[in-house]
């Protein structure tokens, strides 16, 4: 054997060993997650339309680690996070080329690109805050949000820049500016992408403009989006970096979170239908009120079944919830 077949054979080995690590890891990973679940393989099999015996030989650590399809139908069994699930399996490596974060698209955004779109966030915010001045409603903090906003942008320094725009899509960035920047970021000009969505350039162009994440079109079309701008699926990719907590920098350079105030809307039953000791239906209705104290409320929120109730980017099951209750009486008797 010469000394470059040696070597040869030395690489190959230890690939093997890191991909049967790699398995290993995985399929222990999957085995936990579907405990925590409280399901069987046979359950997990249903709910994926994956195997069962395919499901025991990965959890095992007897077969690779899937492809990224079948990840996302074991994620969908699961509901559980698909990105999670891509990570563990070293699909997601942020060292690698594979998965565009956020420190790259804001790299990757001319400065002038950044600033116009946040000069133009920040008009709304002064158009807001002259209405509620106008309408002679309006608080201290709506006036600090407004002189907040009085920035030269311009007179930044590439880093204060940064942090600002980091901010701006952190907190008030739509879809349509995170399709933008994935563009700017493959490099595609607006008519290609039009092109390669085959739609027109203005339809393209109002997309970037107004698209938001629970859009028709989006959700439609996510996939297709996705593969064009190298992230797989475009609406999985954008729920993930919004997802993820950055740090933000001060002025001296000392790392802190900021605090993000952002206005979101719910609906909730102003009437709701409820069933005696006698199991007589009756109804109540509710002031705002009391829908506002009921939205802060413990006991309702997790007794509620309009919305679904997450620990973690986990959806809470009956089970869980009724192990809560248990443990909240136990706590406070």
């Amino acid at each position: 054997m010469t000394k470059n077949d040696f070597l040869e054979h030395e690489l190959k080995l230890k690939k093997n060993m890191e991909q049967k690590i790699k398995n290993k890891f995985f399929g222990e990973e999957l085995k936990r997650i579907r405990k925590s679940k409280k399901m069987t393989i046979n359950e997990l099999s249903e709910k994926s339309s994956v195997s069962s015996s395919y499901i025991s030989q990965i959890e095992n650590g007897k077969r690779d680690t899937p492809t990224p399809e079948l990840i996302k139908k074991l994620a969908h069994g699961l509901s559980t996070d698909y990105y999670h699930m891509m990570r563990i399996a070293g699909y997601l490596n942020p060292d690698k080329d594979n998965f565009i974060t956020l420190e790259q698209l804001i790299k990757k955004v001319p400065n002038e690109e950044k600033i116009n779109d946040m000069i133009e966030h920040d008009k709304k915010i002064e158009n807001e805050y002259e209405k509620k001045v106008n309408s002679t409603v309006h608080s201290k903090f709506d006036k600090f949000l407004y002189e907040r906003r009085q920035i030269n942008y311009h007179g930044l320094t590439l880093e204060e820049l940064d942090n600002h725009f980091r901010s701006f899509l952190e907190s008030n960035a739509h879809a349509g500016h995170y399709l933008k920047y994935l563009r700017i970021f493959n490099a595609i000009n607006q008519k290609e992408m039009a092109n390669l969505l085959q739609i027109k350039e203005e339809t393209y162009i109002s997309l970037e403009a107004t698209l938001r994440e629970d859009s028709p079109y989006l959700v439609k079309n996510s996939e297709d989006i996705g593969k064009i701008l190298n992230v797989s699926n475009f609406l999985d990719w954008y729920n993930f970096i919004r997802r993820q907590k950055e740090l933000s920098y001060n002025n001296y350079g000392t790392k802190r979170k900021e605090s993000i105030y952002t206005e979101i809307s719910l609906n909730v039953k102003k009437v709701e239908k409820k069933i005696n000791k006698s199991g007589h239906e009756y109804y109540v209705e509710y002031s705002d009120e009391e829908l506002k104290r009921n939205l802060f409320d413990l006991d309702h929120l997790i007794n509620q079944n309009e919305h679904k109730v997450l620990y973690k980017d986990r959806v809470l099951t009956e089970e869980d919830i009724e192990k809560i209750k248990t443990m909240l009486d136990v706590i406070f008797d």
